[in-house]
């Protein structure tokens, strides 16, 4: 979580009591505390986790999340993020202007 999103959950959070520790790695649990490496001990109500979703017939781990055998950025010509929506867009229009002659 980078400073700006921490410093509003903290402001979010204050209210209420409850305190945000960020870049802390854990050492430990005991007797419902949760050691913070650097720090003191904390009562824990809850730790963030991260799973994915289940589709079916898609390979996953057994998180959930998907297995994939080439990294996101291959094949080089792969076109992605704020890209595919305008190369969509030409695409169809050429489509369109190759289907009305």
């Amino acid at each position: 979580m980078g400073s700006e999103a921490a410093a509003r959950v903290t402001a979010l959070l204050a209210p209420d009591g409850v305190e945000l520790e960020c870049g802390r790695p854990a050492s430990g649990y005991q007797d419902g505390r949760l050691k913070i490496e650097a720090g003191r001990p904390r009562s824990v109500d809850a730790l963030p986790g991260i799973m994915g979703r289940a589709l079916p017939e898609v390979p996953r781990n057994q998180d959930d999340f998907i297995v994939a055998d080439e990294p996101p950025w291959w094949p080089p010509a792969k076109i992605a993020g704020r890209y595919v929506a305008p190369f969509l867009a030409r695409w169809a229009e050429d489509a369109e202007s190759r289907l009305s002659r």
